[in-house]
């Protein structure tokens, strides 16, 4: 499910398994650890376990009370539709990458609670399918 097409990435680059080097990596240079140019996120960061990736993707998945909340199909396009949840606990941590001169400094973002997954329709299909989810920070 979580690697459901060439173009997803949400083990490969968030999963539990990502080194803390990856996650730098992609906080200064924009480039994922499954080797996409991604751009420089706001905060690269990864789920703490495996489970607790399982948890969210069951959060957010077609079909649950988070998508079927905030996906209004006579309101928005359907490509790509954002789905975000509060996890009510930490599931990540990241980095912000700072780029000065010759130096690069990480600062480390803490106690993720929030999950953010991002779906495309595939209409030959009829489903949706994930491209990506990842820990996130709420704003404010």
């Amino acid at each position: 499910m979580l690697k459901a097409n060439g173009k997803a990435h949400a083990v490969e680059a968030h999963g539990a398994h990502v080194s803390e080097a990856h996650i730098q990596y992609r906080a200064s240079e924009g480039i994922a650890p499954d080797g996409k140019d991604t751009g420089i996120p706001t905060i690269s960061s990864k789920f703490e376990s495996k489970e607790l990736m399982i948890e969210a993707l069951n959060k957010v998945k077609p079909g649950s009370a988070a998508f079927k909340q905030q996906f209004k199909p006579d309101v928005q396009n359907m490509n790509p539709v954002n789905i975000i949840v509060d996890m009510g606990k930490s599931v990540g941590h990241g980095y912000r990458g700072k780029k000065s001169k010759d130096q690069i400094e990480f600062v480390f973002v803490p106690s993720l609670t929030q999950v953010t997954a991002r779906y495309k329709y595939n209409e030959n299909k009829g489903e949706w399918f994930i491209t990506t989810m990842f820990p996130s920070k709420p704003k404010g």
